[in-house]
């Protein structure tokens, strides 16, 4: 800029005076640039309307009105895979697969940047992250999202303390998810004598034997009858958690053997006798 000053004579005196005003961009770079916390998510796997999370808030510049742009990146699963979405700054989270719920976590960062309507030239640029981690909880232990659907199973098995194996086949309930472990166990016997107790599962059977000794000692005899067995089905480390388990049952008969038994004479021959007198 040049400034010209004159001096009303004759002859007339003039001078002139340059000077530059410099205009300086107060966003390249901002006083300061910062980031707050975030909130950490813990996402239930296979939860399909867990609630999306918009940060909001968290950048702080000064002056206040300065640009700034904004990278996120999350890290992957260790198989490369992500529960983690992001779309305009808007993180969805959804995954229906297993993985290590103890040890799996996902970190989302968000880096903000100075930034200027005009060309940003200062170095070094202006720059603060944040960051919050995603870690997920087991369905197999969280009743909404767990389904364990029974399936019929054989409803008697009869006998007459005949001493012979007497298998239950246990066909398999199914679960969703698929991945979580059921445990079957025993969970009572009611019946005519105290004498029958639950077996546990090896495998998928269970096998029962009663013979004629178990009916006829004297002490603590098994009665016939009716006795229903029942078992528990369930996910997680513990029974009896409500929404996570399911029970069956079926009967095991005894049958009074001495009621059908079957009572055959000794055969007999003729026999000739002959009587004489006594001398």
């Amino acid at each position: 800029m040049t400034i010209t000053g004159t001096v009303a004579k004759k002859p007339t005196l003039s001078d002139d005076a340059t000077f530059t005003i410099t205009v300086v961009d107060i966003c390249d770079p901002p006083s300061s640039i910062d980031t707050a916390d975030l909130t950490d998510q813990l996402y239930p796997l296979t939860k399909d309307d867990y609630a999306n999370y918009t940060p909001t808030g968290y950048v702080t510049i000064v002056p206040a009105f300065c640009p700034y742009t904004t990278v996120i990146s999350t890290t992957p699963l260790s198989n490369t895979e992500s529960a983690v979405t992001e779309t305009s700054g808007v993180f969805s989270f959804l995954y229906n697969k297993e993985i290590d719920t103890t040890t799996e976590s996902q970190t989302t960062t968000i880096t903000v940047t100075h930034d200027s309507i005009y060309t940003a030239t200062s170095t070094p640029v202006v720059t603060s992250s944040t960051d919050f981690v995603t870690t997920f909880d087991d369905p197999c232990v969280i009743a909404a999202l767990l389904t364990i659907t029974s399936k019929p199973q054989t409803a008697r098995l009869t006998d007459n303390y005949t001493g012979t194996n007497q298998v239950f086949t246990y066909d398999p309930f199914t679960v969703v998810p698929d991945w979580c472990d059921l445990t079957i166990e025993c969970n009572g016997v009611t019946g005519p004598s105290d004498q029958v107790s639950c077996v546990e599962l090896v495998g998928n059977s269970a096998t029962y034997n009663y013979d004629g000794d178990a009916y006829s000692r004297a002490v603590d005899p098994v009665s016939p009858g009716v006795y229903t067995i029942s078992y528990k089905v369930y996910s997680g480390p513990t029974a009896d958690v409500a929404g996570l388990q399911e029970t069956f049952t079926f009967e095991l008969e005894l049958v009074d053997p001495c009621l059908t038994a079957v009572v055959t004479p000794a055969t007999s021959s003729p026999q000739t006798y002959t009587v004489t007198q006594e001398s």
